[in-house]
């Protein structure tokens, strides 16, 4: 479901859903060890993939995760509202932009959407130590 939010947020910010897949997965993994486990959902039997919901262009430079995913239109006309279905208002539109101007880090943003704490974050690494920038 992240995945899905973080390419859509891309749409509506840039007007173009494509992202690196390494990115994606940087971002939805929290510890090292989800950075393979995350890598999994982009893959041509992933979930995501398999249903329809995230496109997975070709590897150019023939490594798996050179790649880039994006949103087939269909999806976004269904988030959006663009297919004649109730979508996103623009009064959410409004709430979302105030949300965002107020965001302090991507933490915030995981931990409004619902992640788990800490303690239980511990629990499903094995190491703890955590990927990224200065963290």
């Amino acid at each position: 479901m992240a995945a899905l939010a973080i390419l859509l947020f891309q749409e509506v910010y840039t007007g173009s859903s494509y992202l690196p897949v390494v990115d994606i997965v940087k971002a939805l993994a929290s510890l090292e060890e989800e950075l393979i486990e995350k890598r999994a959902l982009f893959r041509k039997e992933g979930a995501l993939v398999r249903s329809g919901l995230v496109v997975v262009e070709e590897e150019p430079l023939e490594r798996e995760f050179s790649a880039e995913a994006y949103l087939p239109s269909w999806v976004v006309d269904e988030l959006l509202g663009s297919s004649g279905k109730p979508g996103i208002t623009s009064q959410a539109r409004r709430d979302f932009a105030s949300y965002r101007a107020e965001l302090k880090d991507s933490g915030q943003f995981f931990r409004d959407m619902g992640e788990p704490e800490g303690e239980e974050r511990g629990k499903r690494g094995r190491s703890g130590r955590r990927r990224g920038r200065g963290r």
